[in-house]
């Protein structure tokens, strides 16, 4: 009996919030424990929070959180156009010691999601947006990560995360609709680069990208990486649009490559890509002629290369002597 009377995190929440809501702040306030932001909103002279922070869906359409500097837990956004909540006002937010989680449906227009004086996110950043005909733009200070960026959804998001100049995790992003991030001034990816992507081009984006530590996973689209020259692991095109591999980077160094049911492929110059120890794998590229992927293998080892290669069930043909 005793246990239903203990009240949950968000009733405590709205009593905190009632009293401090009830006197005028004389000085910051610092929250102890999580906190769930809804109708009532906070007080303004918040200032950390030592927990986590949650904003919800039904929060006030504008939640002003002016004086909050610091969060030292995950910081969560549920944004809803429909139902509420549509800016977060944190001009002094500066650090989030855990992961940045956002989700949000929005109905159209330019949304700012705010939160452009952070400097430093302890965790992964996550996006995960629906709804169609909008734009958002936010968290444009951030110039180093040290965990991972997730993106899924829809939307033009080319005007979020503009500064971010280095990922040292994965970059993983799954979009079927809309624009994909820009990340314009991105230059190293410690991790993976995973792009999964219905999009048949992706123009600007990933312009100053130069290095990928991890593997390089393309899934469908065209893409292309202007500056990219090394990848440490894999390069991987699966079911992409792309015709030409010097499309996707010229001059690039790669540990292996994957090359699977690309329908449209059917150039593998010698100057796109060389492959300096890893496995090379060319499979079910119906518009590739064997003779094309036989000549392409042939280069490699001449300038070195010595791993294993797989040729199978690409377009068949009688090859020049």
């Amino acid at each position: 009996m005793q246990a239903l009377l203990t009240p949950t995190l968000t009733q405590l929440t709205a009593l905190w919030l009632s009293a401090t809501a009830a006197s005028p702040c004389t000085e910051p306030l610092h929250h102890r424990g999580d906190l769930v932001v809804g109708p009532q909103g906070v007080p303004a002279c918040l200032e950390t929070i030592d927990g986590n922070l949650l904003i919800d869906k039904d929060a006030p359409q504008v939640v002003n959180l002016s004086g909050l500097t610091d969060v030292r837990g995950e910081l969560a956004v549920n944004y809803n156009h429909a139902r509420g909540l549509r800016t977060i006002v944190a001009p002094q937010l500066e650090r989030v010691g855990g992961p940045l989680n956002i989700k949000g449906y929005f109905k159209g227009g330019k949304v700012s999601l705010g939160l452009n004086s952070l400097s430093y996110i302890g965790g992964h950043i996550g996006f995960d947006l629906s709804g169609k005909g909008f734009s958002a733009t936010g968290l444009n200070s951030l110039r180093r990560h040290s965990a991972g960026v997730w993106v899924f959804g829809e939307g033009d998001l080319r005007g979020v995360l503009t500064g971010l100049e280095m990922v040292e995790s994965t970059v993983f992003i799954r979009q079927n609709h809309g624009k994909i991030p820009s990340f314009p001034a991105l230059q190293l990816i410690g991790g993976n680069l995973i792009l999964n992507s219905s999009l048949a081009r992706h123009p600007g984006s990933f312009e100053q990208l130069k290095e990928v530590e991890g593997s390089l996973y393309l899934f469908g689209g065209r893409p292309s990486f202007a500056k990219l020259q090394r990848v440490h692991g894999t390069v991987a095109l699966r079911g992409t649009q792309v015709k030409d591999l010097s499309s996707i980077a010229r001059g690039l160094t790669a540990g292996g490559l994957m090359l699977s049911d690309n329908q449209h492929l059917s150039r593998l110059p010698v100057s796109a890509l060389r492959v300096v120890e890893g496995d090379v794998h060319i499979l079910n590229n119906k518009a590739l002629s064997t003779c094309a992927a036989r000549d392409f293998i042939k280069t490699q080892k001449n300038f070195g290369w010595r791993g294993k290669h797989a040729i199978e069930d690409n377009r068949s043909g009688k090859c020049a002597k």
